[in-house]
């Protein structure tokens, strides 16, 4: 008999194989083309929350040192009011002394500027940090840039005894202040420097500028913006905010331009 021929036996399953060259590298293109894609996304989405963080934190900066200022010069030339024993009127506790230093700034050039608004104990015994200790008439809150911590403006009442600069705001990288002082016949009003204020009862305006400066670093950065002084601002990848308010005071009580 003849020997049997050997018959292939089919199963209906294909035979298995690998990925070819071609398709690897175009999977490879296209997974690098979504990776690069996502990450774009995420740097774009942190730089765009890392830069609103940034700017809230200069706003809050920037509204505690105004509320500070803005309180401070609200008390300044103020005084004590007592009712008068059968009259309906009142009269000051005591004569007012304008020789009090309730208004004083220097010029500090790159160091910052330096404010001093005074105003009687009597009236409010709080300073510009809310600090009561101090037992003299007089409370007079200095605030000034730091000279040990960059970028903090400090504060103190410079009449209590034994008082230390302390933070106020952080973030200041510089503090510059002009000052609005009336004319002798009180017909014009000119801004001057601190050290251009010849007679600082005439004053009756502050305008402080406020250079800022993030502590988090973002890659957009604000073009075109230049400091208190019109220099030009670092590009270091901080954010970077200027901000001026002009702060009138009050109608200082017996004294006269």
């Amino acid at each position: 008999m003849p020997s049997a021929l050997p018959c292939a036996v089919s199963s209906g399953v294909q035979p298995s194989h690998g990925f070819t060259l071609p398709e690897l590298l175009i999977g490879l293109a296209l997974g690098l083309s979504v990776l690069a894609t996502a990450l774009t996304v995420w740097h774009n989405g942190r730089s765009l929350w890392l830069g609103f963080v940034a700017q809230q934190q200069l706003q809050h900066n920037a509204r505690r040192v105004f509320e500070a200022i803005e309180q401070q010069a609200r008390l300044a030339g103020a005084a004590t009011l007592l009712g008068v024993a059968g009259s309906n009127g009142l009269t000051p506790s005591a004569p007012y002394d304008d020789t009090a230093p309730e208004l004083r700034a220097s010029d500090g050039g790159k160091a910052g500027d330096t404010l001093s608004l005074g105003h009687w104990h009597s009236v409010d015994a709080a300073d510009c940090l809310g600090n009561r200790s101090s037992n003299a008439s007089l409370v007079l809150s200095q605030l000034q840039r730091s000279a040990t911590t960059p970028n903090d403006l400090a504060c103190k009442d410079v009449r209590a005894s034994g008082s230390t600069f302390q933070a106020l705001a952080e973030g200041v990288e510089d503090l510059q202040v002009q000052l609005a002082e009336a004319s002798a016949d009180g017909q014009r009003v000119q801004w001057k420097t601190p050290s251009q204020v010849s007679s600082w009862s005439r004053v009756q305006a502050i305008e402080v500028c406020l250079r800022l400066v993030s502590s988090l670093r973002v890659a957009a950065l604000d073009a075109g913006i230049v400091g208190c002084s019109g220099e030009r601002m670092a590009a270091d990848g901080h954010v970077r905010r200027v901000v001026r308010r002009i702060v009138f005071l009050r109608q200082r009580v017996g004294v006269t331009p």
